[in-house]
């Protein structure tokens, strides 16, 4: 509606000039009177007009070669058989077919011959006609170039200048009516935007409630989350309302909450992520997470929780996580191994999926260092399992094999 009137508004500084243009151009139309149709049978008309020599003389060729007063035409030659077969048919009856379709195309023929006499008599050789033609046509070619379409589409353009020009003469009247319609419109905006922040700042409380108690499980105990709703009055319209959001935390017990995106370490930002993940995920659709340093700084039981949250996210959606902590990898449903290649001058990256055996052998890794033992081998075997049965239902086995 804004668009629309900055429109209206805009023609009032040209509109004189405008309105000449408009006039003109339509005077021009105007006085052509033609239709799409009209423009087509001239097209026609023309066509015929410049040509009739030659469709005269083509029609009264096939005349005299059809049916003509002396000599060998397809009438003469059609009906000579059509005797000589008649008087056979007595002797044979399976001529009877040949017979009749001779008939057939001698009456045929001749209904063509009579088509074309009758064409031939009608034509006429209008040079003045033609010339008529000629400038009507040259005419509308130079309105369609400068109209920029085809001569076709001039009665269109005609209608398009009309209506642009009867908009402009009751410019005054069209402008009141799109500026109360402007004025309702942002009022409506406006009294849904205020109901939109109302319910924004009770959800961010709920929100910012649930995202703090999940923070002190990803080892920012102490920590705070908040979201920030403020209505700018002052901020252009848009679909999204006309609020201000900012998620601010705190992560350490005693410190003031700040903006997230400036005090936020890169760990902290994924395992805050991770918590909002967590709490929305019922009602999130996104199908791919990626997650990287979630677990930077933490270790133990956290390291645990965090593999735990990662595992309950990978049961309706892909979550890519890339860990160093034998506590998160364990968590998975698959695990692939990242490594770099040095081949002559340049250095790759290598990605693969491990299998069983690969994959405790790489948690061992994870856990003991270069060296790997029977007991860390163990051990890593152990994490698998007791991840594997937390996630299954109560009352299922575990058909683990330990190695």
């Amino acid at each position: 509606a804004r668009l629309e009137l900055d429109t209206v508004m805009g023609r009032g500084a040209d509109r004189d000039a405008r309105l000449d243009l408009l006039r003109y151009q339509l005077q021009e139309l105007d006085a052509l009177g033609l239709t799409a149709d009209d423009i087509r049978t001239i097209d026609e008309e023309h066509s015929r007009l410049a040509n009739a020599g030659r469709l005269l003389e083509t029609c009264q060729q096939g005349v005299a070669r059809l049916d003509a007063d002396d000599g060998d035409t397809a009438y003469s030659l059609i009906n000579r058989t059509l005797e000589e077969l008649t008087d056979l048919t007595s002797l044979d009856s399976r001529l009877d077919d040949s017979t009749r379709l001779l008939n057939d195309a001698s009456i045929l023929l001749q209904e063509c011959v009579d088509s074309l006499r009758s064409y031939a008599d009608r034509l006429e050789l209008d040079p003045g006609r033609l010339q008529w033609l000629e400038e009507r046509i040259g005419l509308l070619h130079d309105l369609a170039r400068k109209h920029r379409c085809q001569p076709e589409g001039l009665p269109a353009v005609q209608e398009t200048l009309r209506s642009e020009l009867d908009g402009i003469e009751h410019a005054g009247e069209y402008r009141e009516a799109v500026q109360a319609r402007l004025e309702e419109l942002e009022t409506a905006y406006t009294d849904r935007a205020r109901q939109l922040t109302g319910k924004r700042k009770k959800a961010a409380v709920k929100f910012g409630r649930e995202s703090t108690a999940a923070m002190q499980t990803l080892g920012m105990a102490g920590g705070v989350f908040e979201v920030a709703v403020s209505l700018q009055t002052e901020r252009s319209f848009s679909a999204h309302g006309m609020d201000s959001i900012e998620f601010r935390v705190s992560a350490n017990r005693g410190q003031p909450v700040q903006p997230l995106a400036r005090v936020a370490s890169g760990g902290e930002l994924s395992r805050i992520s991770l918590s909002i993940q967590v709490i929305s995920a019922g009602s999130d659709t996104t199908p791919t997470m990626i997650f990287d340093e979630v677990d930077s700084g933490i270790g133990g039981g956290v390291a645990e929780i965090v593999g735990q949250k990662l595992h309950a996210l990978g049961q309706d959606r892909q979550i890519l996580c890339v860990t160093h902590l034998p506590q998160v990898a364990a968590q998975a449903h698959h695990q692939l191994q990242v490594s770099k290649l040095a081949v002559e001058d340049t250095t790759r990256t290598r990605i693969r999926p491990l299998d069983e055996a690969e994959r405790i052998d790489e948690i061992a890794r994870m856990l003991g260092g270069i060296k790997i033992t029977r007991q860390t081998r163990e051990h890593a075997q152990e994490m698998i399992n007791q991840a594997s049965d937390a996630s299954r239902p109560a009352g299922a086995k575990s058909t683990a094999r330990r190695t």
